[in-house]
């Protein structure tokens, strides 16, 4: 497969058969029990999720500690939710 230099020096493939993923793996500095995350401010997976729901379902699954665990995460208009938070400790279905 032939591939070009993209941006941050990424190898992008000049051409292929694109996937369009059904489970989105999210960082986060900290989560609450409702599926709120805070990342790392740059907005990339919210619109990226917002990109993928609008086409289909996709399942947004935040890997964390449980002492990441906030009492309540400040929401915007554009945060995506999780669907499912994985932690040491166990797995939380938001609410």
């Amino acid at each position: 497969m032939r591939a070009q230099g993209g941006a941050f020096r990424a190898r992008i493939p000049v051409s292929g058969d694109w996937i369009v993923p059904q489970i989105v793996i999210l960082p986060l500095v900290a989560f609450d029990r409702h599926g709120h995350r805070l990342g790392y401010g740059g907005g990339f997976y919210d619109r990226t999720l917002e990109l993928l729901r609008a086409t289909g379902p996709v399942q947004a699954v935040g890997f964390a500690f449980a002492a990441q665990e906030a009492d309540e995460i400040p929401v915007e208009e554009t945060d995506q939710p999780l669907d499912l938070i994985i932690t040491e400790s166990g797995i939380v279905v938001p609410s």
